[in-house]
């Protein structure tokens, strides 16, 4: 999942990978090519049909720049989620 269209482009060019591209109705655009599947949205906006199973999560900061009151709601989204977290805290 990441917030930037573009930046998911990027990546699969990145790649040398020429992705299947779908809108789904809620608005989520999905690109797909051989073993990776990326979400360009919000992560509000997904939901679990959406999402359906995960094999990772891999974070590059982006959640310590989330309010803390969205971290509370979405530790239960992460907690159901299998994951590898890579993140940092500071106070």
């Amino acid at each position: 999942m990441e917030l930037s269209r573009l930046a998911v482009e990027q990546l699969f060019v990145e790649l040398d990978i020429h992705p299947a591209i779908s809108c789904l109705p809620s608005g989520v655009v999905v690109f797909e090519g051989p073993n990776i599947r990326i979400f360009a949205a919000d992560i509000f906006s997904l939901t679990p049909d959406v999402l359906g199973s995960v094999d990772i999560v891999y974070d590059r900061a982006a959640l310590v720049a989330l309010l803390l009151r969205w971290l509370r709601s979405m530790r239960i989204t992460l907690r159901i989620l299998p994951k590898v977290l890579i993140s940092f805290w500071f106070a």
